[in-house]
């Protein structure tokens, strides 16, 4: 069976290959394809064949937590799984439609907490002898670009179903009716997500001041440990000109929130204590929302922001609104805008008390309405709808 590496796919063939994620590049600006490494929730690939059966060449690695990933086919999630250890090879398609449209997504988190944690795409394999550009056709680009940055609800958690255990299991993550995804459906966009289950503004759930996700913005991935994942460029600044972002959903907070009733973290190197209580804490909250918001603006000078809070907890919801209405009038920035999202409730919940697909659709259609407010136009991509 014949190898088509990732490496192929550059130059005047780069368009026939999509690339969704912060990736490791080179000095070029181009990026990493020897192999792709895959960091974050929903990054992947996407292409669109002519040939009736094509593998992809994987590689997986992880001490703690196995990566998850799917495969999508036209639209359709038509497999999900955790890969083995080690490299492989899995079937994409075995179809004798003229045009497949497939894509390869990452369906768990980066993972902070296991430095071997790696997912990573090779190339392909097919018994076909054509030329490349004979396989895959060219891809038209995506219309915009969405970042979105979060928490255990942007990491999709609680959209698929549990499985047996207690402890933390990325099983529980998922991209599919995902709010980033129907976004994706609905206005042909790019998604590109920067999120950890259980990371805040100040601290995360339990208090620990070491799990935010501000420091992570400027950088590929840099929590992702471990030599592989720094050959694979997770510790490389971003580079924030390699493609305009046009919205940036930030959809933050409910760990600090909770860390105000969680009880105190304690340092195992100092002995230090760490918990938010209190009048102060919450002004450092506000300032923190603020300053971040100043960040992504710094960086993204054109985009949309907006800041959504509500589909978990609710007790912060004036805070953050507060914080950004005073980012607005202190810098006289319009485009950047609150939401308050709709909270889950019985009907809407998923597994592992996060919500389910019907909340992540009740926030997809808030976040639709403000973009075609705000001049973004639905152009649905090839596929079946999500709903």
């Amino acid at each position: 069976m014949r190898f088509i590496s990732l490496t192929e796919f550059s130059g005047a063939l780069s368009n026939r290959l999509h690339i969704s994620g912060r990736t490791g590049c080179s000095p070029d600006g181009s990026p990493f394809l020897n192999p792709l490494t895959l960091f974050w929730t929903a990054s992947g690939i996407e292409c669109a064949v002519t040939e009736a059966e094509l593998y992809a060449d994987i590689e997986c690695d992880y001490k703690y937590y196995r990566p998850w990933i799917s495969v999508w086919i036209n639209g359709k999630r038509t497999a999900r799984f955790a890969p083995e250890k080690g490299r492989s090879r899995i079937c994409l398609v075995r179809s004798p439609a003229p045009l497949t449209r497939i894509q390869i997504l990452k369906e768990s988190q980066a993972m902070a907490g296991d430095s071997a944690h790696r997912f990573c795409i090779h190339g392909f394999c097919t018994n076909s002898e054509k030329s490349i550009p004979d396989i895959f056709m060219p891809l038209e680009p995506k219309k915009y670009l969405f970042e979105c940055i979060g928490d255990s609800l942007t990491c999709g958690e609680g959209l698929e179903d549990p499985v047996p255990g207690k402890e933390w299991n990325p099983a529980w993550q998922g991209t599919r009716n995902h709010f980033a995804m129907i976004l994706s459906q609905r206005f042909n966009a790019d998604i590109s997500i920067i999120a950890q289950s259980g990371w805040g503004l100040l601290c995360g759930w339990n208090n620990d001041p070491h799990c935010t996700i501000p420091p992570l913005y400027r950088f590929v991935c840099s929590l992702a440990k471990g030599a592989a994942n720094r050959k694979a460029g997770a510790s490389q600044a971003w580079d924030f000109s390699r493609r305009k972002t046009d919205a940036v959903i930030i959809n933050l907070g409910s760990n600090d929130e909770y860390a105000f009733r969680a009880a105190p973290w304690e340092d195992p190197a100092s002995g230090k204590t760490y918990k938010l209580h209190g009048d102060a804490d919450y002004a450092r909250l506000k300032a923190a929302a603020k300053n971040f918001i100043g960040e992504i603006r710094r960086h993204n000078p054109q985009a949309l922001i907006i800041w959504c809070y509500g589909m978990f907890l609710t007790g912060c919801m004036d805070l953050f609104r507060s914080a950004v209405e005073e980012f607005r009038a202190e810098n006289a920035d319009d485009k950047v805008r609150f939401i308050e999202l709709s909270p889950m409730d019985d009907t809407t919940a998923g597994a592992q008390k996060h919500p389910g697909p019907l909340c992540h659709k009740e926030a997809a259609d808030l976040l639709t309405a403000v973009l075609l407010k705000k001049g973004f136009k639905q152009t649905p991509k090839i596929g079946a709808p999500l709903f």
